[in-house]
């Protein structure tokens, strides 16, 4: 009778649908959970991007199938749609995050206790094409124009999106690392002491990180603590009350915002409206780290600002305690005070003749 039940209840786990999978892997993803730092968050923190793929590409293509009959044939055959354009735009990228999020859901729908799929289909696929490297750096002189054009009351953007990108080109952070900032992460301003303080659960690597602050990046927070409303308890707000400000309204802000549906621009981008040839917020990230570098400043000192493990340099010295959060202070702020001394320079005064494209 036992061994009965067990092949019964073995059929209804390999009959699910490849749907009723994956609403059952977004619940679990989604469960809050207790991490080191002690607080309640999502199983995976990352969910909705990988959720997200999955929905628009899984569901839409392989929903209706029992998920033991999914084999990689037929992940292929997804993989070479979404490059062929058959769900909008032909994007190598998606097709890269959709293989990637379904192994993720089918590797955990073949663990033990569920077993919903014997194998993982998503192996021994075609290779993908490779990717364009993401280098773009902006010059001096777009380094200029851009300082000065985020001050032009003219440009279109709030002055807390003005402030965050001239922030995030002063630190090298992440955007996600800063825009949910609160005032009390920042200790000793006015001084050559002065931190920001990040909690493990914005930083990639989950890891507290402790950022020194330039004369030139402090100038900015102190603007920005101004600005700031009672309402709100993050430094750089957002428009909705009690809301910071988030990585996708920074990035529409500079890339610019079209309507998925008609095609029409809604809103131009900032490097649009300065007359610049594209970037993103994470190339000022970029930007910083090379000037830094042409400042003959050693890369594994700019890996520590970057919170990179490593540099590539010999001389790095090996990080074995991520607990010494303030292990390298004394060279964070070496290369960031270097940066905001070269920032001066290059900005100097208003460019000549600066005028925004319409």
């Amino acid at each position: 009778m036992q061994t009965l039940r067990k092949v019964t209840d073995q059929r209804k786990r390999e009959g699910k649908t490849v749907a009723e999978i994956l609403d059952e892997y977004e619940a679990w993803a989604k469960t809050e959970v207790r991490k080191p730092d002690g607080e309640m968050r999502p199983r995976i923190e990352s969910w909705y991007g990988a959720i997200g793929y999955l929905r628009r590409f899984t569901r839409t293509a392989l929903g209706s199938m029992v998920a033991s009959e999914v084999e990689n044939d037929h992940i292929a055959q997804v993989q070479n749609d979404i490059i062929a354009g058959r769900y909008g735009k032909p994007s190598v990228s998606n097709a890269r995050q959709f293989r990637k999020s379904a192994s993720a859901m089918f590797e955990w729908a073949a663990e033990a206790g569920r077993k919903y799929v014997k194998v993982n289909p998503c192996h021994h696929l075609p290779g993908l094409d490779s990717q364009p490297g993401r280098d773009r750096v902006l010059s001096a002189e777009e380094i200029k124009v851009l300082w000065w054009g985020l001050d032009d009351p003219a440009l279109g953007c709030t002055r807390q999106i003005a402030l965050a990108l001239k922030f995030q080109l002063v630190t090298m952070l992440r955007s996600k690392e800063f825009l949910h900032s609160q005032p009390h992460e920042f200790s000793d301003l006015g001084t050559e002491n002065a931190r920001f303080t990040i909690p493990l659960k914005r930083v990639k690597k989950r890891r507290i990180l402790i950022i020194p602050m330039s004369d030139l990046a402090q100038e900015i927070i102190a603007e920005a603590r101004k600005l700031k409303d009672g309402k709100s308890p993050y430094v750089f707000p957002g428009k909705l009350d009690g809301e910071p400000l988030d990585g996708p309204t920074l990035g529409n802000a500079v890339l610019g915002f079209t309507d998925p549906k008609t095609g029409k621009v809604i809103r131009q981008g900032i490097w649009k409206v300065l007359g610049m040839k594209p970037w993103t917020p994470h190339d000022l990230r970029r930007t910083s780290a090379s000037l830094a570098r042409g400042l003959g400043i050693p890369k594994w000192k700019i890996a520590q600002c970057l919170d990179h493990r490593s540099g590539g340099d010999e001389e790095a010295p090996p990080v074995t305690d991520v607990y010494v959060h303030s292990e390298y202070d004394g060279e964070k702020k070496e290369v960031l005070d270097a940066v905001a001394k070269a920032l001066r320079e290059i900005i100097g005064q208003p460019p000549r003749g600066l005028k925004l494209v319409a």
